[in-house]
C-alpha cells in the first residue's frame, strides 16, 4: 500500500520535527535519523522538511512485506519515529534556549495520538 502525498507531507513534518508534537532535528540529525532506519540519504542542500519529504516519498515506493501496510521502510521509520527513548534523549537535552519548541516537555503518547490524527 504507497501512502499519500499529503500522509508522506505530514510524516515529514513530523521526522524534521516542524510538527509540535515530536522532537525538533536539524538537517544532519534527519539524515542520522534515516541512517538508524537503514537508509543512507545525503542532503540536497534543500530545506529540511521538503529534502525529508523527497526521502520520504522515495521510502514509500519500496517493497511491503503485507498488503495493508505502507512499505518495509516506511513502517520502519514510524517505529523508529515513536520511539520513546528517542523522546527521552530529547527532554534531556533541553536548555531553554530551543524557542521552536511550543511545549518543550515532549510526550510520546502525544507524538502517537498526533500521529493517528
Amino acid at each position: 500500500m504507497k501512502l499519500d502525498d499529503r500522509v508522506i507531507e505530514g510524516l515529514a513534518a513530523m521526522v524534521s520535527g516542524n510538527h509540535k508534537e515530536f522532537p525538533y532535528r536539524k538537517g544532519w540529525e534527519i539524515g542520522k535519523f534515516f541512517n538508524n532506519c537503514g537508509f543512507s540519504f545525503q542532503s540536497d542542500s534543500s530545506s529540511r522538511e521538503p529534502w525529508t519529504q523527497k526521502c520520504l516519498a522515495q521510502i514509500n515506493l519500496g517493497p511491503s512485506s503485507t498488503a495493508d501496510l505502507p512499505s518495509d521502510g516506511l513502517v520502519r521509520v514510524i517505529t523508529e519515529l515513536l520511539d520513546p527513548v528517542d523522546f527521552d534523549r530529547h527532554n534531556d537535552r533541553i536548555d531553554g534556549s530551543m524557542s521552536y519548541v511550543e511545549d518543550p516537555s515532549l510526550y510520546p503518547e502525544r507524538a502517537l495520538a498526533a500521529f493517528n490524527k
